[in-house]
C-alpha cells in the first residue's frame, strides 16, 4: 500500500493524462506531487485516507477531473470541469475546490 505521493514520483512523466491511485492508503498530497505533469486530465484518488492535499490544482490547465470520494468518507469531494468552459471559469472553479478541500479535510476529527 502506499501512503503518501512524494513530489518526485511523477517528475518524468511529462505526458501524463491519466492517474489513478484509488484504493490505497495515501493520507497526504504534497506540493509538487504533479508540478511536472502539465497535461493530466484526470486524477482519481478515491478511497484513500487523504486528510492534507497541498496541491494547487489551478497550475494544472488541462485537469478535468478530481475524484476524492470515499475519503474517510467524509472528503466526498469530486471536480469535473467541462472544455466549453472559459479558462478563467475553470481557474476560479479549480481555486475554490482546492480551498474546499483543504479547508474540510484538514480539519477532520477521527
Amino acid at each position: 500500500m502506499i501512503y503518501e505521493l512524494h513530489p518526485d514520483l511523477l517528475i518524468n512523466l511529462t505526458k501524463l493524462k491519466y492517474f489513478n491511485m484509488e484504493s490505497n492508503n495515501i493520507e497526504v498530497l504534497n506540493e509538487g506531487s504533479f508540478r511536472n505533469n502539465p497535461l493530466i486530465e484526470e486524477i482519481l484518488l478515491g478511497s484513500n485516507e487523504i486528510l492534507n492535499i497541498d496541491v494547487d490544482f489551478s497550475l494544472l490547465a488541462h485537469v478535468k477531473i478530481i475524484y476524492l470520494s470515499n475519503n474517510f468518507d467524509m472528503c466526498n469531494f469530486n471536480l469535473e470541469i467541462y472544455e466549453s468552459e472559459p479558462r478563467e471559469t475553470k481557474k476560479l472553479l479549480k481555486n475554490l475546490f482546492q480551498t474546499k478541500v483543504e479547508e474540510f479535510c484538514r480539519y477532520l476529527v477521527l
